[in-house]
């Protein structure tokens, strides 16, 4: 099962890489600029969690701020061809996948009953959760059409390090 889980995010990444990489249009700015604003939070909260000393993050502020505003065009634009894909495919979330969907979420974030209840109500955390669930089958739809090329281990590490190295600080 291990195997199977980490050749799913390999192909995964590469199938987000690839689409990424082949459809080109503009992002638009403002909706950028605050995804930016948000992954650049997310980084420095994540490094202060690793123990990286305040005045390091504020040394690599530009750094943080580049690798934010990679990261974040690269998920909007992948978000939006997944979306476009989705609607053309009539990928749908059912009732039964919401369900575990948000059992997921409640169990990833320890959520109480009550707060379970809460998330129930908020449209906006629904309309998330579905967003998660049809995400996750359009990728699933276009894996199982994917052709698969087989590449050398050396290239593959290449893409990898060049993956990680965009994703990470500095």
């Amino acid at each position: 099962t291990g195997d199977r889980l980490s050749e799913y995010w390999s192909g995964r990444e590469q199938l987000l890489q690839y689409l990424n990489d082949q459809i080109v249009f503009p992002v638009p700015q403002e909706l950028l600029g605050q995804a930016t604003q948000q992954r650049a939070r997310e980084l420095v909260q994540a490094n202060q969690e690793r123990g990286v000393p305040e005045e390091e993050i504020l040394q690599n502020r530009e750094q943080i701020i580049g690798a934010a505003h990679h990261q974040a065009e690269f998920d909007m634009k992948v978000r939006f061809i997944l979306q476009k894909i989705a609607q053309k495919e009539q990928v749908a979330a059912t009732s039964d996948e919401m369900q575990r969907e948000l059992m997921s979420h409640a169990m990833r974030t320890k959520a109480t009953r009550a707060e379970i209840q809460k998330l129930l109500k908020n449209q906006e955390t629904i309309s998330r959760l579905r967003e998660n669930v049809i995400t996750r089958k359009t990728v699933e739809l276009l894996l199982a059409q994917a052709v698969i090329e087989e590449v050398e281990a050396e290239a593959e590490a290449e893409a990898q390090a060049a993956q990680s190295a965009r994703r990470s600080l500095p």
